[in-house]
């Protein structure tokens, strides 16, 4: 066992010795907005865990037949954050030319059928409303009228 972990940690010395760069798995991007109003805006979902993910994709590819659209997500000031990969997660209105949102995903909590109210509302309104969003709801947003709706590229946040 003692030996295996010792190849294995050399083989890391030497892989950045060589100057080859470890990319480490990082999160799955989705899109999410309310697919009957494209005004209201959208927002980028970032998930890592693996079943989150497949219900994500799951949504997307039957969203008639499928339980738990509401995303119920924790949200924290900024439109970056460098706690994702290389920093390189920006939320942004993807609907409506790409606009950088002052705020983001810093926790995803579940999917739901239902929320309390507080929790509702769309991407404008919290940026317009920001301070008193997140006062007032706990730093959470649950849109009752939107859904995941397509898986989102690195290249499309930057």
């Amino acid at each position: 066992m003692l030996r295996g972990v010792l190849s294995t940690l050399s083989l890391l010395v030497v892989i950045v010795a060589v100057g080859c760069p470890i990319t480490l798995p990082g999160p799955t991007y989705f899109l999410v907005a309310d697919p009957s109003n494209p005004d209201l805006g959208s927002y980028v979902l970032p998930l890592t865990d693996e079943s989150d993910i497949a219900h994500a994709r799951e949504v997307i590819a039957d969203p008639d037949n499928t339980d738990g659209h509401i995303i119920v997500a924790k949200i924290a000031k900024g439109g970056t954050s460098h706690a994702y990969v290389n920093g390189v997660y920006a939320n942004r209105d993807l609907l409506n030319e790409g606009a950088l949102w002052s705020w983001h995903v810093s926790e995803f909590l579940e999917f739901a059928d239902v929320v309390i109210e507080i929790y509702d509302g769309w991407p404008q309104y919290v940026e317009d409303n920001l301070d008193e969003w997140l006062t007032t709801t706990g730093n959470t947003i649950g849109f009752w009228s939107f859904r995941v709706t397509r898986e989102v590229g690195l290249d499309e946040m930057s």
